[in-house]
């Protein structure tokens, strides 16, 4: 698996043709700076006729300029068509194959995973079953189960304490009386 992977990522970094492709956007922002500053002058050539004409026209001149400053150039800014980026037949290949491939492999992969969890679960449960059955076949045995030979304890003689009288003395005790009244 990891070597699939690994070829698989080199041979995608092989088929990358970008290099050429950016050169040819880099190539284009260029002559889009070009062409900018070229419209720049024409506009301010442009700013300065108009500025001429307004000067030393007549008022039907002056309008004129200023409508024609106020309504602006009307001319586009022109760009450079930007390349094309360069197609490589390997990587429109690869675009088609890889995610049918990658998809087919997790399933399989996934399946796998699944059959060996049922397989592990299922010996679970036989293994269970087994062990249980061991334990109620070791209870229900008489082997297994036997009753312990009775137990004889002899008792010694009892004593017998004959009831004899005391005569009771009763003391009479002293009392003290404490200072205070109490």
């Amino acid at each position: 698996m990891r070597l699939l992977i690994t070829l698989s990522a080199a041979l995608l970094a092989g088929c990358s043709t970008a290099g050429d492709y950016y050169k040819s956007v880099d190539n284009t922002n260029s002559r889009n700076v070009e062409l900018a500053k070229a419209y720049a002058e024409a506009e301010a050539v442009r700013y300065q006729a108009l500025m001429r004409i307004a000067e030393s026209g007549d008022s039907t001149a002056k309008v004129a300029a200023a409508m024609a400053l106020a309504i602006g150039s009307g001319a586009r800014q022109i760009q450079a068509a930007v390349a094309q980026p360069v197609r490589s037949e390997a990587l429109d290949w690869a675009s088609i194959l890889v995610p049918g491939v990658t998809q087919g492999l997790s399933i399989y992969y996934n399946t796998r995973a699944t059959i060996n969890a049922s397989d592990n679960a299922t010996m679970m449960g036989i293994n269970t079953n087994a062990t249980f059955g061991k334990f109620a076949s070791e209870i229900n045995s008489p082997v297994v189960v036997t009753q312990p030979a009775p137990v004889v304890v002899t008792q010694p003689q009892p004593v017998i304490v004959p009831p004899t009288v005391v005569n009771p003395v009763v003391v009479d005790p002293v009392i003290i009386q404490q200072p205070g009244g109490q």
